[in-house]
């Protein structure tokens, strides 16, 4: 999942992935590696794996679950935003600029984009 790091660092986030923390390889990036990491540092843990949250959990780590739902929401999100910056009418004035900023950054995305299709 680390696609997902972008996407967590535009939302303030600090992330590291797995990889960078552990390695790159197979061993280094064990769940027991992982687990250990995490209560040492006392890091929350994103995974999409179902049994390893479980096992997470039960040993006080605490884990955000994800599905491939959540991650196609944020991308479609992420494309949303850009088509909404892509469409933006150049003639707009310094407050409409500003107020379709804030409509984009407060989640009016879907809005925004049938503004400009009319």
């Amino acid at each position: 999942m680390e696609d997902l790091k972008d996407i967590l660092l535009e939302g303030g986030w600090d992330v590291s992935t797995v990889t960078e923390k552990l390695g790159s390889t197979k061993e280094a990036r064990s769940d027991e590696n992982i687990l250990k990491y995490s209560q040492e540092t006392n890091s929350v843990v994103i995974t999409v794996d179902r049994p390893f949250v479980s096992r997470l959990e039960s040993e006080g780590v605490r884990v955000a679950a994800i599905t491939l739902e959540d991650k196609a929401d944020l991308i479609n999100k992420k494309l949303d935003r850009i088509i909404i910056l892509e469409t933006v009418d150049t003639e707009s004035t310094d407050a409409e600029i500003l107020d379709d900023f804030n409509k984009i950054k407060s989640g009016e995305v879907a809005r925004m984009a049938g503004k400009n299709s009319s």
